[in-house]
């Protein structure tokens, strides 16, 4: 299970290193994510990745809903 952890661990800061180059050289970068993974949501604005996300959900009529988050 450790290792298991590590692997996703080292995946992690490859997509993070990945992510801060490409905003280096490119100044209107953007990435879309589309993820139920609200604990890889924090771990990418812990580390500086994303001041700004949108939260999908329903409505108390059932409607679909949009609403900015900041981090």
């Amino acid at each position: 299970m450790v290792l298991v952890g590590l692997l996703l661990f080292k995946r992690f800061l490859f997509v993070c290193s990945i992510v801060r180059e490409r905003q280096e050289k490119q100044a209107n970068f953007q990435l879309i994510l589309i993820t139920h993974d609200e604990e890889f949501m924090e771990q990418l604005h812990r580390n500086g990745l994303g001041r700004t996300y949108y939260r999908v959900g329903k409505s108390d009529r059932g409607h679909s809903e949009i609403t900015q988050q900041t981090a």
